[in-house]
This record gives structure tokens, C-alpha cells and sequence, in this order.
């Protein structure tokens, strides 16, 4: 059996990468909101140079959310990802 990986607890400081794996938000009140709840636990939070520009349905073009997903993974700062949105796309 494959003893799972856990990594370490988030603290204070450390910075979570938000990414748009599939749609982009329509409603951007909701998402600051989110957005603060992470800041006041104490989180930094990371999002792309460019907020997502959203192409009929989904975030943007695949290439691009591709890049931003391994532009966080690889990010050494960024020690958590969360998803935007789940969903189709």
C-alpha cells in the first residue's frame, strides 16, 4: 500500500493561488468576498496578471489555463491551490 502524501498545514502568510480551471465568475461580489474570508485568516492570496477574460462559457483558452495552473504549481510561494469554479470545461 502507498502511504499518502499530506503536506503541511497552512499558517499565517503563506499564499494560496487561485486558478479558473473551467468557468469564469460572473458574479465578482461574491468572489471578493471570498477573497477577503482568505486575507482575514491571515492568507495571501495569489490570481493571474490578468483577471479571466472569459470566453463565452469557459475562463479562458485552454492554453492559457494551463499555464496559469502550472505557473502556481511550480510558484515556490504558493504553498495551497484552490479552484475557482469546478464544473464542466
Amino acid at each position: 500500500m502507498i502511504k499518502p502524501l499530506i503536506p503541511p498545514r497552512l499558517r499565517k502568510g503563506d499564499s494560496i493561488g487561485i486558478f479558473a480551471p473551467a468557468g469564469y465568475t460572473e458574479d465578482l461580489e461574491v468572489y471578493q468576498s471570498g477573497v477577503t474570508i482568505l486575507q482575514e485568516c491571515g492568507f495571501q492570496v495569489r490570481v493571474p496578471s490578468s483577471f479571466w477574460p472569459g470566453d463565452d462559457y469557459l475562463s479562458d483558452s485552454d492554453s492559457n489555463r494551463i499555464d496559469e495552473f502550472y505557473r502556481l504549481w511550480r510558484d515556490p510561494e504558493v504553498k495551497a491551490l484552490l479552484a475557482l469554479r469546478g464544473g464542466y470545461g
